[in-house]
């Protein structure tokens, strides 16, 4: 069975999935809106669960930094950094936040 990019929301839990795509696209919006010098300063961190074979959810961390800018200061390559997150309730909704790199300001 062939899978694409989207195929993570069937494994997400159904009440993270608005937040997420919410993130996704007030992020974005973020990045592309800021003057070119000051895209590659800013992270945006947000966490979901996801579903495993056995039917239960583990909580991920996903984090996005631009990392190169084209000549007209558009984002052309960008990080994206999971990990797993043990010490938070697996009930709890998910959490999202944008961080100046620079100086750790949220």
């Amino acid at each position: 069975m062939r899978q694409g990019p989207r195929a993570i929301y069937q494994l997400m839990h159904p009440d993270d999935v608005p937040a997420v795509i919410d993130t996704l696209y007030r992020g974005n919006e973020f990045l592309l809106n800021l003057p070119s010098e000051e895209k590659k300063l800013f992270k945006i961190i947000y966490d979901f669960r996801l579903r495993t074979q056995k039917g239960d959810y583990v909580r991920f961390v996903q984090q996005l930094v631009p990392l190169e800018l084209d000549a007209k200061g558009n984002i052309w390559l960008m990080l994206m950094v999971n990990d797993t997150v043990p010490d938070r309730n697996d009930d709890a909704p998910p959490q999202r936040k944008v961080i100046q790199m620079q100086t750790g300001r949220e």
